[in-house]
């Protein structure tokens, strides 16, 4: 029974194709589980409102902010202006929460989330931005005299 090259290669051509499949499948598998895993780590904060336009005549933005945060996993999680050493608030044991404040600035603010037992590893940011308009050194974008 001598087998001719060709015999063998179609014998192998279906243990090489399964292979193939189950080292695909095992891939695919993994990609996913460390995605979902990426996402049960990550940490989402948003702050509403995100902006506030200054006027000529203003000097500062009084505002009520409203900052919520989602997490994969349930953690302890202390809300901090960037600078600041003490938090704003803390949650413990959550999986989301929120914080409404009032705020009254001129510059920018950041507010950041950290562990509650470790202040220094940081879990997510948000920036409320504050924007002085200076209309006056602005140049308009029709002429005074135009109908459109």
């Amino acid at each position: 029974m001598n087998r001719t090259p060709e015999s063998r290669k179609r014998q192998r051509t279906p243990f090489f194709s399964l292979l193939a499949t189950v080292l695909l499948v095992l891939i695919a598998s993994l990609h996913t589980e460390a995605k979902e895993r990426k996402s049960a780590v990550e940490v989402q904060m948003r702050v509403k409102p995100r902006i506030c336009i200054l006027s000529s005549d203003s000097e500062r933005c009084e505002e009520f902010l409203h900052i919520h945060w989602k997490a994969g996993l349930h953690r302890s999680i202390c809300l901090f202006e960037q600078a600041a050493e003490e938090p704003i608030q803390c949650w413990h044991n959550s999986s989301e929460g929120s914080a409404k404040l009032a705020v009254e600035t001129n510059e920018s603010m950041f507010f950041e989330l950290r562990e509650s037992n470790n202040t220094l590893s940081l879990l997510a940011t948000a920036e409320f931005k504050v924007v002085h308009d200076n209309k006056k050194y602005r140049r308009s974008r029709r002429n005074p005299w135009s109908f459109f």
